[in-house]
């Protein structure tokens, strides 16, 4: 990311995250095709549906620079998918 905006994209080859979410396969599914609300995303990390392994959730739903743009990954996901 540079100035808020996605300059390079690939495959994981080992480098290090900045964040590494976990949730069932199904789950990820789900998401693609109907990208969840903050209250979703609220529900999934309090069930650890979603797990966070690397990054801050508490963090960056508190933060709007984070959050906005946190929420459109997963509507990219499900073009992308």
């Amino acid at each position: 990311m540079k100035n808020g905006k996605a300059v390079k994209a690939g495959k994981y080859k080992g480098q290090e995250l900045s964040w590494d979410l976990r949730a069932a396969e199904k789950t990820w599914a789900g998401w693609a095709t109907k990208p969840p609300g903050m209250m979703g995303l609220g529900m999934a990390y309090t069930s650890r549906k979603l797990q966070f392994q690397i990054g801050d959730y508490a963090a960056m739903v508190k933060d709007p620079r984070m959050a906005g743009p946190f929420m459109k990954s997963f509507v990219v996901m499900g073009r992308v998918s």
